[in-house]
């Protein structure tokens, strides 16, 4: 929430006219502070889904995070180019929409593979 506060406002303190001064410089590290914090939560969160192959785990969620960060930037650099800024909240939106859609249709399958393996120990 901080990082997104810290964004919010450098691009305010640009947009009123302000250059790159200290503070600017100040607010994007505390933002990469917060932004790099969150890995290692996603990370353990993951590793207790199936401690038992934490490893392949953990290689996973990290492949998938940076896989989305590649599709993110092979889609927005030419909606960008081709549309302009605008364009980008919408696909935003219809990729964290499909996001969704996805883990609500394949939340059951899940839930039983974990009760089910809970129910064997």
């Amino acid at each position: 929430m901080m990082g997104i506060a810290a964004v919010f406002v450098g691009g305010a303190y640009l947009m009123a006219g302000g250059g790159l001064g200290l503070w600017f410089y100040l607010l994007v590290g505390l933002w990469s502070l917060f932004a790099w914090a969150r890995s290692p939560a996603m990370q353990a969160s993951i590793i207790a889904v199936d401690p038992k192959r934490a490893m392949l785990s953990a290689a996973l969620g990290i492949s998938g995070f940076y896989g989305g960060v590649g599709i993110g930037a092979a889609v927005g650099g030419p909606l960008l180019d081709n549309l302009g800024a605008a364009a980008l909240p919408l696909a935003g939106f219809v990729f964290v929409a499909g996001a969704w859609i996805f883990a609500a249709r394949h939340e059951r399958v899940i839930d039983l593979s974990v009760s089910s393996s809970a129910s064997s120990l």
